[in-house]
């Protein structure tokens, strides 16, 4: 089992896809609130475990453009698998290219894809929701209508969990508190 299955939700209705297009909205904001308060000097510093915030940023943005595609190649019928060890090798060597990747733009980048996939999941067809897609780091197939949770939202949390955690320990060992 994923450890997210019992937050799956149904997309039926238009209701149902705003519900999750706001979630998708909200775990953004809120990891753009964490990577503003990360200074400058340190965007490029290795702090999510070994991942730099440039890093983190470009790989999140990227998964966003690779699990849009994956969608939208399961719309068609087409379910693309690769291994969990070629997703690691490649999220590896992403992050090795991302580590540097300038913040900014990112941020960016992050302000230009959530209207792609909303609108993705705006005019998803309920025919296609039980297509197969792949998802390497569980070595499963999930429905259409799970995986478009699992890259646009379900992903973005795990990954704000870990910067949340590594800025209140990096606070902690700095001697700072929440409220500085």
């Amino acid at each position: 089992m994923l450890p997210f299955e019992a937050q799956f939700m149904f997309l039926d209705s238009d209701s149902d896809r705003d519900e999750l297009i706001q979630q998708m909205t909200d775990v953004r904001e809120q990891v753009r609130a964490v990577a503003l308060r990360v200074p400058e000097k340190e965007w490029y510093t290795p702090r999510y475990h070994g991942w730099s915030l440039g890093a983190m940023l470009g790989h999140l943005n990227l998964s966003d453009n690779l699990g849009l595609l994956q969608i939208q190649l399961a719309m068609r019928g087409l379910n693309m698998r690769i291994s969990s060890t070629m997703w690691d090798r490649f999220n590896n060597f992403t992050t090795r290219i991302f580590q540097r990747r300038v913040v900014t733009a990112s941020l960016k980048s992050m302000d230009n894809n959530l209207p792609r996939i909303a609108e993705v999941i705006r005019k998803l067809k309920v025919e296609v929701f039980t297509r197969d897609v792949f998802y390497p780091p569980a070595n499963k197939n999930l429905t259409l209508e799970q995986a478009v949770q699992v890259y646009f939202l379900f992903h973005w949390r795990q990954h704000l969990e870990t910067m949340q955690q590594t800025e209140q320990q990096l606070a902690t060992l700095n001697g700072e508190s929440e409220t500085d």
